[in-house]
């Protein structure tokens, strides 16, 4: 995994991990998402879960998740028939941009 070291990484809460001088540590890691309550499952396509729906207390914030439920609502309710039309889901086009490096 980590060639020429015999260092085992820790995750940066770990006691053991230190960030080196004049950097910031790294964030906390995201909350665990299988212990989150499923609230809402569109057409086996979209969820929303009870972290997800504590984002909209103020001051709010919409995750991806939350963005490709509406998605899916748009698709499904207000457009069904229109195949002009294509929602991404906001976790694709985020990962389309990390690979497109300049050649996009």
């Amino acid at each position: 995994m980590f060639p020429h070291t015999n260092h085992t990484p820790t995750h940066p809460s770990s006691p053991t991990h230190t960030t080196p001088p004049g950097t910031a540590p790294p964030p906390p890691p995201p909350p665990e998402m299988s212990s989150d309550k499923l609230l809402f499952n569109y057409h086996d396509d979209a969820q929303v879960t009870e972290g997800d729906q504590t984002l909209f207390k103020p001051p709010g914030w919409l995750n991806d998740r939350c963005i490709n439920f509406y998605f899916r609502v748009l698709e499904h309710e207000e457009f069904p028939d229109r195949p002009d039309l294509f929602f991404m889901d906001p976790a694709v086009v985020s990962c389309m941009l990390i690979q497109c490096t300049g050649k996009c």
